[in-house]
């Protein structure tokens, strides 16, 4: 499937405004962070939000020659592994893995799984998953204190 035109610059941004204000009202209202842990999410998000906004408002103005003529169709790939439906299947697997087997484990695996399906080198795979595992565990669970982030898989919590 190869969307081309306004709808391929309309669907990115709003997909990625979806999805991100999605996450920041599980975290405010479904899983109950308290402030100090979601105001650097919420700041993120927003700014990735606003350049959401924006990308989806200039799709709508720019004329159509312009929009074409910059960069490539969405889904346009001479490797069947690039296909908009398989990256969507890849960005929906995320949460699933994380939810069932822990947060750190999910995206480790998710990671990997990624990396090989594309075919990265070993050397690259296993670098990419130590940063997921350090950005993750390191990051955001030791030094910034997200305690109540699903670490444990899904049978190991109370």
């Amino acid at each position: 499937m190869i969307l081309k035109g306004r709808l391929a610059n309309l669907l990115m941004p709003g997909v990625l405004l979806l999805f991100i204000a999605g996450f920041l009202l599980l975290g405010k209202y479904h899983w109950n962070y308290p402030n100090s842990v979601i105001l650097f999410p919420a700041v993120v998000g927003t700014l990735a939000m606003i350049s959401a906004v924006w990308l989806f408002i200039r799709a709508l103005i720019v004329p159509i020659a312009v929009l074409s003529g910059e960069g490539s169709s969405i889904g346009e790939s001479e490797d069947p592994r690039c296909s908009l439906l398989k990256r969507m299947i890849w960005v929906g697997s995320v949460y699933p893995l994380g939810y069932l087997l822990g947060l750190v484990p999910g995206l480790m695996i998710f990671t990997l799984g990624y990396t090989s399906y594309h075919r990265l080198p070993w050397s690259q795979r296993l670098i990419a998953t130590a940063i997921v595992f350090a950005l993750v565990y390191i990051g955001f669970y030791k030094l910034l204190g997200v305690s109540s982030l699903p670490i444990a898989p899904l049978w190991m919590r109370n």
